[in-house]
């Protein structure tokens, strides 16, 4: 797909290990089913460093112009994908690997939720511009969408071939747990990734929201962020216990109630494999301390239409 062409940014990508991060947490799936996890994870990590480091992030207007090949490949009106930048390309290619056999449903959820992830990005970039720091209101619901927790989770049904039932994914129980286990993962993220938010002078994570909504000190907003991580866990730990009684109790077909176990079980895989690639990755260790608005050399320009291609 053309993702990767300086040294500089395949070096970066190598010590992400975004390989690994998909074979921890997509570790319940066969092979094509986990290599198509990764090639999501690998989308998402190039579309969150534009956002996050790349020169647009600090310009809406130029984002949100950036974003019109990716509306069309999300309302389907691509007719040639080579014209379009590599990472719209790429979103078109996993779309359409991704929904073979889905539910309709289930497949307009996915779009929403891609949608809504690269809409994350445009209201990041409107606060860095006016350099506004998010309230914990607005955070909490925002990091779900920029973390793409929703997408991670609609894979899980993808990659085991089992759509949960509307009627059960729509309840207020499934709801919980899903936010649930979207919070846990973006707020330990947060915990982890706060050196690289520092040295970048970005405003967008936990503690720096919990700082300056509170008034604290750096040292006790963490310590308040992963007491909050902490409740979430056990929040999601009551919460699936009270969903096994739903699932006995639902008259589904017993091979039906296995698929939806398995997927809550990527739920939970994601929560510990997400931990322990943490400890590896490099992401949030090789750390570029520059000016706001200046490019790390590793950071291509991927929604260039002119971007080269291998």
């Amino acid at each position: 797909m053309g993702l990767l062409s300086s040294d500089a940014a395949s070096a970066r990508f190598d010590r992400l290990r975004s390989g690994r991060l998909a074979a921890y947490v997509y570790a319940r799936v066969g092979v094509e089913e986990l290599l198509l996890g990764a090639d999501w994870k690998t989308w998402m990590f190039m579309i969150d460093d534009q956002g996050d480091e790349g020169p647009l992030g600090r310009l809406p207007s130029r984002w949100r112009e950036a974003m019109r090949p990716f509306d069309d490949v999300l309302g389907g009106n691509v007719a040639e994908p080579g014209h379009l930048p590599p990472v719209a390309r790429a979103l078109a290619d996993l779309l359409e690997r991704t929904c073979v056999g889905m539910p309709a449903a289930w497949s307009e959820r996915l779009y929403k939720h891609t949608r809504d992830f690269l809409d994350s990005y445009q209201g990041e970039a409107e606060r860095r511009a006016r350099h506004e720091v998010p309230t914990i209101f607005e955070y909490l619901v925002h990091r779900r969408d920029s973390g793409a927790m929703h997408i991670v989770y609609d894979l899980a049904e993808a990659l085991v071939h089992h759509a949960v039932p509307p009627d059960l994914y729509h309840s207020r129980e499934f709801q919980d747990l899903e936010l649930a286990a979207c919070d846990i993962i973006c707020w330990q993220n947060d915990l982890r990734s706060l050196p690289k938010e520092l040295a970048r002078r970005d405003v967008h994570n936990v503690v720096l929201v919990i700082q300056a909504g509170v008034g604290c000190s750096l040292p006790e907003a963490a310590a308040r962020a992963r007491d909050m991580t902490d409740a979430r866990t056990a929040w999601y730990v009551q919460g699936r216990r009270q969903m096994e009684h739903i699932l006995e109790a639902s008259r589904l077909p017993a091979d039906h109630q296995d698929r939806i176990r398995r997927v809550l079980g990527v739920y939970e895989d994601w929560m510990s494999g997400h931990y322990q690639w943490g400890k590896e990755t490099g992401r949030y260790t090789d750390i570029v301390h520059t000016d706001p608005g200046v490019t790390p050399n590793y950071v291509e320009p991927l929604l260039n239409p002119g971007h080269p291609q291998h």
